[in-house]
């Protein structure tokens, strides 16, 4: 599953609520697979602040996101 969140506490709090609900039916998420990533228009940069490599990128459907920009900068 893929969400998307504008802000990481919305994120992360959404991922403690889902790991309670699923743990209420005794069930829970592969932890190797379960992470938040920085993705999006602002990735780049925001990485780029804090002296931290290029945005990681995820498959979905078979496809891999990545982002980044064009070569024209957009």
């Amino acid at each position: 599953m893929v969400m998307g969140f504008q802000y990481r506490e919305e994120a992360e709090r959404f991922l403690q609520a889902l790991r309670e609900r699923l743990g209420k039916f005794g069930l829970g998420m592969y932890q190797g697979k379960t992470r938040l990533i920085e993705f999006g228009r602002f990735a780049e940069g925001n990485r780029a602040e804090r002296g931290e490599s290029k945005p990681e990128t995820f498959d979905f459907l078979g496809l891999t996101h990545i982002c980044s920009k064009t070569r024209k900068g957009n």
